[in-house]
């Protein structure tokens, strides 16, 4: 079981009693003091096709201004999973049930950057990075938030943990994808 355990990771989420969020967006200035203070929580994908490939977009704000996932900040009372689906909704125009997501990763990421002011002040994030394959269908619909990417591609898990340009989380979040496949595939040899 502790075996499997390295190979198979999840996202546990616990309720006690009835939670109400209260969220508002807050004005930049406000949510750059709340910045100052607290570490915020995410939501990343790595939205992959049938052929294996994931789907990055190439972001033009900070924290980070480069190929990067989809995804972002999660708001109150949202699981990792319905978070993803609400920025999948809202970045990419496409509709993916919570259900569908699968965990890679969980990362802790400090950022000498940031959008809001002041932006030397930087943010701290913990990031959950899921995965969820597209249908043909889906990465038909896809239309790209024009106000936080530039352009979009797909590319190989491989080629982005080999690619030193790419952001080192980046590149962790591919090869823990991978090392997933790579247990995916051990199992189903031993079963069958």
């Amino acid at each position: 079981i502790e075996f499997e355990r390295m190979f198979h990771e999840k996202t546990a989420h616990f309720e006690t009693g009835k939670y109400q969020s209260h969220f508002v967006f807050l004005p930049d200035e406000e949510y750059g003091r709340a910045l100052d203070c607290l570490v915020k929580a995410c939501s990343d994908m790595l939205l992959r096709n049938k052929e294996g490939l994931i789907f990055l977009g190439k972001r033009k704000v900070q924290p980070q201004p480069d190929w990067w996932f989809f995804g972002g900040r999660m708001r109150p009372g949202e699981t990792p999973f319905s978070s993803a689906s609400r920025l999948a909704r809202g970045e990419l125009k496409v509709d993916i049930d919570p259900s569908r997501f699968e965990t890679v990763t969980h990362m802790s990421m400090l950022w000498e950057l940031r959008h809001q002011p002041p932006a030397d002040h930087g943010t701290a994030d913990l990031s959950v990075v899921l995965t969820a394959t597209l249908t043909q269908e889906e990465i038909e619909k896809i239309q790209i938030h024009a106000g936080e990417y530039e352009t979009s591609k797909w590319i190989s898990p491989e080629d982005i943990v080999k690619d030193s340009s790419y952001a080192p989380a980046l590149r962790h979040a591919a090869n823990e994808l991978l090392r997933k496949d790579t247990w995916k595939a051990i199992k189903q040899q031993v079963s069958a």
